[in-house]
């Protein structure tokens, strides 16, 4: 039962769930990327203006890498050069595992092991937890505002630079998946429940 276990064996227990949701996040994101390279990516887009573009529909774009459908708001079809291309183009679309998603698990999980460094079961609540525990919250609510103000700035930017200035994306807003953040969050509640268990029966001993 986890009761029974050592704060040393959850750190531990932690850690490879850490790497864990690191290499699955990861590795979807790969995956995600790759299918967008070889089937390419729909994006909502706005029309810059003077692109000579007009209001054509289903207009090929000059150097064939994709298509667009009229009007100065419309979907772009747009076929990635590479991987990376991919990624970042995953990144606006918000729908999927992205890199943005892998920086979060990054982030949180080294934030969480950082609240219980030097924990041990006859050590309760440390400077260092309290510490953590604020770092950890305030990165939950500061990471998404993080993640959307990336998808903005891609949106707009990364979009106008592979198109030469001809769109930018119209971004539309993502929370960071519940099924990444729950469980980590989940077992950081379970670390502490060994030494709070001791905190207890210490107090009544006195």
């Amino acid at each position: 039962m986890t009761k029974d276990l050592s704060i040393e064996t959850r750190k531990k227990l932690f850690v490879l769930l850490s790497i864990f949701y690191l290499f699955f996040t990861g590795w979807q994101c790969y995956r995600n990327a790759q299918r967008s390279l070889e089937r390419g990516v729909y994006l909502n887009v706005n029309l810059r203006a003077n692109t000579g573009l007009g209001t054509y529909n289903n207009h090929v774009l000059a150097d064939g890498r994709g298509t667009y459908t009229t009007g100065t708001q419309g979907e772009l079809y747009w076929r990635p050069r590479s991987l990376t291309e991919a990624a970042m183009l995953n990144v606006i679309g918000g729908h999927v595992a992205d890199l943005v998603d892998v920086f979060t698990v990054l982030v949180l999980s080294g934030a969480i092991l950082y609240t219980f460094k030097g924990s041990r079961d006859g050590a309760v609540f440390t400077k260092r937890m309290v510490t953590g525990f604020a770092i950890v919250i305030s990165l939950v609510v500061l990471i998404e505002v993080v993640a959307e103000l990336v998808r903005l700035k891609v949106g707009h930017n990364y979009i106008a630079y592979i198109t030469h200035n001809r769109f930018s994306a119209i971004v539309g807003g993502k929370l960071t998946p519940g099924g990444i953040l729950l469980p980590l969050l989940g077992f950081l509640s379970i670390i502490p429940t060994k030494a709070l268990e001791q905190q207890k029966e210490a107090e009544l001993t006195i």
